[in-house]
């Protein structure tokens, strides 16, 4: 099942373009693993950019790191 509906990304008045470099996860129940999203302008990672990871209708904020990276854990239980 593929439980990312969507995603988006809040990058402020910067209007660069950027580049967001994700891949989709499929889960089995029980099972733990990290979704990654990376936002890139050309070949230079985006750092402490604010991102908004929605899954099954809930918002989970998160910063991209200095690889321009942000990481939500998914664990379905």
């Amino acid at each position: 099942m593929i439980i990312l509906d969507w995603i988006r990304n809040i990058l402020g008045n910067n209007k660069k373009n950027t580049t967001i470099y994700t891949k989709s996860l499929v889960k089995k129940f029980g099972e733990s693993d990290k979704f990654e999203v990376a936002l890139f302008d050309a070949d230079t990672p985006l750092q402490g950019k604010e991102i908004i990871i929605n899954v099954n209708g809930i918002d989970y904020t998160r910063v991209t790191d200095e690889s321009g990276v942000a990481r939500l854990n998914i664990n379905l239980q």
